[in-house]
């Protein structure tokens, strides 16, 4: 008889841990949910106040509002970082896309630039819900 009664204990205790482990797991490997297009980002980022700008290849996102054609002189080479300041780039990469300079790699998605951006846009990104 008490092992019987040891069982009713125990089996609702390990079921009850094992929903708090999935519940921890849960919260600490987000779900990746990246944006399906360009219209997307921009507005599952929106709450962070910056502009963007959208071009054929990528989509910049940056602090201030700085003009097109200066955002598309950006290079990725290490003696260009100090201008990516306040920007970041997303652009559509394919499954065999090498990386080649530092940045977050989001399902089909790149983001590369101002470290402390790319931080904010991959936190927004992961934790928003596609509408």
């Amino acid at each position: 008889m008490k092992r019987r009664n040891i069982l009713f204990v125990l089996v609702p205790v390990a079921l009850a841990g094992a929903c708090l482990f999935a519940a921890a797991w849960k919260m600490a490997h987000p779900r990746e949910n990246p944006p399906s297009d360009y219209a997307e980002f921009v507005s599952r980022t929106s709450d962070l106040g910056l502009h963007s700008s959208v071009c054929p290849s990528c989509l910049y996102l940056s602090v201030d509002d700085v003009p097109f054609d200066d955002l598309n002189h950006l290079t990725t080479s290490e003696e260009d970082s100090s201008r990516w300041k306040g920007v970041v780039c997303c652009s559509r990469i394919g499954p065999s896309h090498v990386m080649d300079w530092d940045g977050v790699r989001m399902g089909p998605w790149l983001i590369r630039g101002d470290r402390d951006i790319t931080r904010k846009v991959v936190a927004r990104i992961t934790q928003s819900r596609r509408p």
